[in-house]
Order: C-alpha cells, then sequence, then structure tokens
C-alpha cells in the first residue's frame, strides 16, 4: 500500500504522539441481532502498532483531502474488506 499524505505522527499539546497528521477517524460499526440487542464490530490491532495488541474500532490517519466520514468509512474497508456502501455514518 502506497503512503498516504496523512500517514505520520504527531506530537499533541496533552504531550502525547498520535497518529495522523491531519487528524485521524473511525466508525463505530454495530447492528441489531435477532433478539433485537445491538452487536458491536471491533478489531485486534496488530502489536506492532500504536495502542497495538488492544481491542479497537476500525480506524487511521485522515488525509488531508479528506472529510473525517471519508476517511473513516475508507480505514474501515482498508481494515475489515466492509464495503463502504453497507456502512451509515
Amino acid at each position: 500500500m502506497a503512503a498516504r499524505d496523512g500517514d505520520g505522527w504527531i506530537q499533541c499539546q496533552c504531550g502525547s504522539k498520535h497518529w495522523g497528521k491531519f487528524g485521524a477517524a473511525g466508525i463505530l460499526i454495530f447492528r441489531e441481532n435477532i433478539a433485537g440487542g445491538r452487536e458491536i464490530f471491533l478489531q485486534h490491532r496488530a502489536p506492532w502498532v500504536h495502542n497495538g495488541d488492544t481491542w479497537g474500532i476500525p480506524g487511521g490517519a485522515k488525509d488531508s483531502h479528506e472529510s473525517v466520514n471519508e476517511a473513516a468509512l475508507r480505514e474501515a474497508h482498508e481494515e475489515t474488506g466492509i464495503n463502504p456502501e453497507h456502512l451509515t455514518p
């Protein structure tokens, strides 16, 4: 995969480093189950990434030309293979 212009670390005013030169976006994916409850989709992050070896929502760095919704849907597709047409941000 080619590098994107949003890939990279920033030093935040809070003193922490964060991934995404232009911020980051993610999407909480859920569905209704047959019992009427909700099931939440989480992914296990690879050990070598920021906050690695933890569970979280699909997401990542936002590129300079993307809206938050565009970035969240792109990241969801890249990380899960879910077609963005099946998601409603």
